[in-house]
């Protein structure tokens, strides 16, 4: 007999309950239908290899396109070098090399995927020939033996895969410059290692950058548990435990903040000149940072500067106050426990930093000047317009209508005025280039002053977020901003508003400002379009929203964040296109609103889901996170079976991946408990695999505790299998206890922990226990006036 709802072959003698009401067939109406199913199959892969071909064209017109405008424009800079040979040789010479670094990058891009497409189709190509040549054959054994087998493997390969590069720009770099580096020159210590390694994610300047490698830095680094970049190493488990956020995505931030104030230019040419000095050699970090200094004309000492980031954990937050027609700037560590204190003694530069303020000025009627001031070991003041009354180097380009400047205040004091007026030996460069007023000031370990004429409207501070520390500003200047945000948000890029937003969320969280500043400024996101402001708004309201979830508060906090989300979610549609941040805002919206409940997006949702599982529809790439969480959050058992069906059968990593991860996704606590013990069995879910899942279920409700209990009921075995490897026993630890905020909680794991071996988790213990240190303190001193809050404005 033939069972049509399993489609396997089932012995007349042996049919179980399993098969039971399944209509069983004869062999021949078996044959009939497997034949059937192999002859859509093999058309859908017609269509498909007919659907590659176009592709591969389209590739190939691509990369021709490309070519003919790089061989023109080659021919035009060409022409104008030979015009204006004197005058634009060096320019030229740029713009050629960055064009021959563009062409190549496209045609790299266009190759690699004209390969992956032709691979795809010699695939496609082999498997349809099998088809043909079962469904000719008129074999029964082989349709039953070998097309079976076709049948339940290609689906994987009917759909061409789409593509996902949100990652590469910040974290590809990462795999190549080792290569470019640490194959030229030696480290002398293990310490040094860390600062060579922190060019890895340096060259993304992007909102991808700000969001997932700054702002994630930040909140690691806020922490009393966190370290230096470099820190000493006395055993293997320090060596697993500090390649973390630490190493990788702060040494990244400051490394990315220092080319910034040294100038792009500057900053490479020092790089250059230090692997050409060290290359085959030893080197240490004190020789890099010293190539940068000559590099700079020793106008910086960067050593000096960059020991203040290194050789001590945390960063600053930088109160900005104001007082007549100066703005006083004060640094402070900061920490997101408000009611941890710091001990200065701790730091050999007690917890200062010599600080690139870069600030942005805007003014009433919109005009302003901009400047650099480099004041080496001294002050001076910065005014509107440019006078010179001794014999002294002034630069002057004219190239728009805004305002940035630049104050070295090298460990003393400075002031910053509308005028610029030079009356010592120091350079000034004055460069107009814009409508809104922007500079630097440095804070060498100290404070310092901005003055400004009254028609000065507000002042943003870490302009274009490349340094690593937070601005905190007196409440009516964040008024100011919140109010300039709800009029005109545009004033400030996508970058500056991500960094405003997740600036005062964790402030708020530290109790530096009120939680209703924070919640006041969220009220303009009804009006964002851009990626990276909606991510770190998700980001500080996730946290609310988690700290609530036994508050009676949770459900006027979740009307109030979908009431935000609705509009612009409803408006980029479920149309997986457009740019590619435009994609992965979307793709974080529309998970945001099926995760907070809304109706529309759930059902729309599902039915993607329904008619993947019964029709084989495809669901496109950037919206299976958002779909999958429909079917299996809002879904039945037979949804579940259905995605744990998917990953055992899918031959593709990427897409392994993702239904293990959404397996998590489930309300049934049941269920739950399954996949966790299904992730004890390494013939079910690879044991490299168990962190997705913890990573999952601990960010579900109803998984929370059930993975925390799971963690201590085979904590030995989990040491056993991950004791050597650096980050996935850490990851178990401050994963399960996130969301822990009772005086219970902090208790629980303190003892449990002191009985077991933490191995390669000690500092994640700690810092685990600090997080839910926080949190306590945070329901004690915030939920109140958060539910105050709510109740004015849901």
């Amino acid at each position: 007999m033939f069972c049509k709802s399993c489609i396997y072959l089932v012995c007349p003698l042996c049919i179980s309950e399993t098969h039971n009401g399944h209509g069983l067939v004869t062999i021949r109406e078996g044959y009939e239908i497997l034949i059937g199913k192999l002859k859509t199959r093999g058309k859908i892969m017609g269509t498909n290899i007919n659907e590659l071909e176009k592709r591969k064209e389209e590739v190939k017109d691509v990369d021709r396109t490309e070519l003919s405008n790089f061989e023109n424009t080659m021919k035009k800079i060409k022409d104008q070098n030979v015009r204006l040979k004197k005058e634009v040789d060096q320019y030229t010479k740029k713009l050629e090399t960055e064009l021959i670094k563009k062409w190549k990058d496209v045609h790299q891009c266009t190759e690699t995927e004209e390969k992956e497409v032709s691979l795809l189709i010699e695939s496609l190509a082999s498997k349809k020939l099998e088809v043909d040549d079962i469904i000719q054959s008129n074999d029964g054994k082989r349709v039953f033996e070998d097309g079976l087998g076709l049948v339940q493997t290609i689906e994987e390969k009917i759909t061409p895969p789409g593509t996902k590069f949100d990652s590469i720009p910040i974290f590809l770099p990462g795999q190549i410059t080792p290569y470019n580096i640490g194959s030229l020159e030696n480290i002398s210590t293990k310490g040094d290692i860390k600062i060579i390694k922190q060019f890895d994610t340096e060259i993304s300047d992007g909102e991808q950058f700000i969001c997932k490698a700054l702002q994630r830095a930040l909140s690691r680094d806020s922490q009393k548990t966190s370290h230096p970049i470099q820190v000493p190493v006395h055993n293997p488990d320090d060596i697993n435990e500090i390649f973390d956020t630490i190493s990788y995505d702060k040494g990244a931030s400051v490394i990315r903040m220092l080319r910034e104030f040294l100038g792009k230019e500057k900053f490479m040419d020092g790089i250059t000149s230090y692997l050409q000095q060290y290359k085959y050699g030893n080197a240490v970090t004190v020789d890099l940072w010293s190539a940068l200094s000559k590099k700079s004309g020793n106008t910086v000492d960067v050593k000096a500067v960059m020991d203040t980031w290194t050789l001590q954990m945390g960063y600053p937050v930088v109160s900005v106050k104001k007082s007549g027609n100066k703005f006083i700037l004060t640094q402070e560590r900061f920490l997101s426990d408000g009611s941890a204190t710091t001990n200065l003694d701790e730091s050999p530069f007690g917890y200062k930093w010599h600080i690139p303020f870069r600030y942005t000025v805007l003014y009433k009627d919109g005009s302003n000047s901009t400047g650099m001031v480099w004041l080496h070991k001294g002050s001076g003041e910065l005014y509107d317009n440019v006078k010179q009354s001794s014999t002294k180097l002034i630069t002057l380009q004219l190239e728009g209508t805004n305002s940035t400047g630049m104050v070295w205040l090298h460990k003393g004091s400075g002031k910053l005025c509308d005028n610029v007026k030079q009356s010592s030996t120091k350079l000034i460069t004055l460069q107009l280039e814009g409508t809104n007023s922007t500079g630097m000031v440095w804070l060498h370990k100290g404070s310092a002053e901005i003055s400004v004429t009254k028609d000065v409207t507000l002042i943003k501070g870490n302009y274009g977020m490349y340094g690593f520390y937070r601005v905190n500003y007196e409440e009516v200047m964040w008024n100011t901003i919140i109010q300039q945000l709800q009029t005109n948000h545009t004033v400030f890029s996508p970058g500056d508003r991500s960094g405003l937003i997740d600036d005062v969320f964790n402030l708020a969280r530290a109790g530096l400002v009120k939680h209703t500043t924070a919640l006041d400024m969220t009220k303009y996101l009804k009006k964002e379009e851009d990626y990276a402001p909606w991510y770190s708004a998700l980001g500080g309201l996730g946290f609310i929203r988690k700290m609530l979830q036994k508050s009676p508060a949770y459900e006027q906090f979740k009307t109030y964040t979908l009431n935000l989300v609705k509009p612009i979610q409803t408006s980029l549609t479920w149309n997986d296109s457009g740019e590619p941040l435009q994609k992965y805002l979307r793709s974080n919206l529309l998970s945001e609103v099926i995760m907070l409940g809304d109706s529309d997006a759930t059902k729309k949702g599902r039915q993607l889901y329904d008619d993947w599982m019964i029709k084989n529809t495809s669901i496109p790439p950037n919206l299976k996170t958002a779909v999958y969480t429909a079917g299996i959050k809002y879904g039945e058992w037979s949804e579940w079976k259905y995605m744990l069906k998917k990953y055992n059968t899918s031959i593709t990593p990427s897409n392994k991946d993702r239904y293990l991860s959404t397996l998590g996704e489930t309300r049934d606590s049941i269920v739950i408990n399954r996949l966790l013990h299904m992730a004890l069995n390494e013939d079910m879910i690879k044991h490299q695999d168990l962190y997705k899942v913890m990573r999952a279920v601990t960010k579900n409700p109803s998984g929370q505790l059930l993975a925390w209990r799971f963690v201590q009921q085979n904590w030995e075995k989990l040491l056993q299998w991950y004791g050597d490897v650096s980050f996935t026993l850490p990851e178990f630890v401050k994963s399960t206890t996130s969301s822990f905020s009772t005086e219970f909680d902090y208790k629980e794991v303190e003892e449990f922990f002191k009985k077991v071996d933490s191995g390669p988790a000690k500092r994640a213990v700690s810092t685990a226990l600090e997080n839910i240190r926080t949190n306590i303190n945070w329901l004690k001193s915030h939920e109140d006036e958060v539910k105050t809050w709510l109740q004015k404005n849901v």
